[in-house]
């Protein structure tokens, strides 16, 4: 095999590799508890303490304190590779507490999180003028997923004078 091929061969387990990168430490997986769906952790947060969540969905705010960054998620049903599906109803709102600065302009409302984490309680807070009861999530790993960009479709048909071929 010339240098070319190793180079070439190299290249490609790299790509490949780094696409079956998963989303969560596997180690953090194993401890998660798959029987509490999200809506059980909805209805009594309380009695879930202690147990370690898998969760995600959109952002909805980012607020950082001296000593955490809270984030308040709009949830959603996990897909592949634990995504959340935007199509995909929510089932609500949770509150995610991280330990560490997360900056709001990366973070931003709008983006897409998964997190693993240790179910703290309930926080009762307003929305709007209603209460609503909101499981919180202490962060063991939170995975933010890239923005996808839609590219524009090129024109089907092409008009013109003159020969010419198209595809």
């Amino acid at each position: 095999m010339n240098y070319r091929q190793r180079m070439l061969m190299i290249f490609l387990s790299v790509v490949l590799l780094a696409g079956c990168a998963p989303t969560v430490s596997r180690d953090v997986l194993r401890q998660v508890d798959e029987d509490i769906a999200f809506s059980q952790l909805r209805e009594d947060p309380q009695e879930h303490i202690d147990k370690t969540v898998l969760l995600g969905g959109q952002i909805i705010e980012v607020q950082n304190y001296p000593e955490q960054t809270v984030f308040t998620v709009l949830e959603h049903d996990l897909g592949h590779a634990h995504r959340p599906n935007p199509r995909s109803p929510s089932g609500g709102r949770f509150l995610i507490i991280a330990s560490k600065f997360f900056d709001p302009a990366v973070y931003s409302p709008g983006r897409w999180v998964t997190v693993v984490g240790t179910v703290i309680g309930g926080e009762t807070r307003l929305i709007q003028e209603r209460t609503y009861e909101y499981p919180v999530i202490g962060a063991t790993e939170i995975h933010l997923w890239p923005v996808e960009r839609m590219v524009p479709a090129r024109p089907r048909f092409r008009f013109g004078l003159g020969i010419g071929i198209g595809f």
